[in-house]
């Protein structure tokens, strides 16, 4: 009995050209004390390619490495700070084993850190009153506060009004054509339907006037049997009394 022989073929080859992928990719920008989680993934290929994430600051981040089905990641959550200001993130992969001249790379940021509240100095000649602290401050003295965000809303462009008002006139002359359409259109078919009853309806016969009679004889037909010419003739036949 002859054995079968089995052969294994191993494929070699590197992740396509849509990996790595970075994220978020490209210029971010935070508030400071927020977290920014970012992550840089890749298909693992054949053989297992090398994820390597790399700065253009001198500092030491620890990146998590994992492996979901066919996808290798690293991952790094990071809170945002004014050091962080700046800071990019080069993922680069490479197969240094089987492929060496090949590697493709990302980029995560750079990270633009911008302040909520944006302190001004302002110089005073005159005694002045803050309304926020009713306090009084003196000439030669500086007052330091924080610009508080301003809340009014912004007005409407003149073009914009004039618009809406133009739509709204439009609006309300296409109303009142439509409801004149309407009407004209009801007191047509008014007009049509009492049109047809007329036509449909026959005319009525005129009233027969009936003239009274005092004689209360029936009158029994006769006829003559003589010549060629009938004649009819009437006589009286007396009710019959009781």
């Amino acid at each position: 009995m002859a054995t079968k022989n089995r052969l294994t073929l191993s494929v070699l080859y590197f992740p396509n050209e849509s990996f790595p992928v970075c994220s978020p990719a490209g210029p971010i920008i935070k508030l400071p004390e927020s977290l920014l989680k970012m992550k840089c993934s890749s298909e693992i290929a054949n053989p297992e390619v090398s994820i390597n994430v790399t700065t253009d600051q001198s500092r030491e981040l620890t990146w998590l490495s994992s492996s979901v089905d066919n996808t290798a990641l690293r991952s790094l959550d990071l809170t945002v700070g004014v050091a962080e200001n700046g800071l990019r993130f080069t993922c680069t992969i490479t197969s240094p084993m089987y492929f060496q001249g090949m590697s493709r790379s990302c980029t995560i940021g750079p990270i633009m850190v911008v302040p909520l509240t944006i302190p001004t100095t302002e110089p005073t000649t005159e005694p002045t009153t803050d309304p926020t602290t009713s306090s009084t401050t003196t000439p030669g003295t500086t007052l330091e506060r924080t610009q508080a965000p301003n809340t009014d809303l912004a007005p409407f462009p003149s073009g914009l009004v004039a618009t809406i008002l133009i739509l709204f006139a439009l609006s309300f002359i296409v109303n009142i054509f439509l409801v004149i359409l309407v009407l004209r259109q009801r007191r047509l078919n008014k007009v049509l339907l009492a049109q047809g009853r007329s036509q449909s309806e026959p005319d009525p016969e005129p009233y027969m006037n009936l003239q009274p009679t005092m004689n209360t004889e029936y009158m029994e037909p006769v006829i003559s049997t003589e010549a060629s010419d009938q004649h009819v003739y009437c006589h009286s036949i007396e009710p019959a009394t009781n």
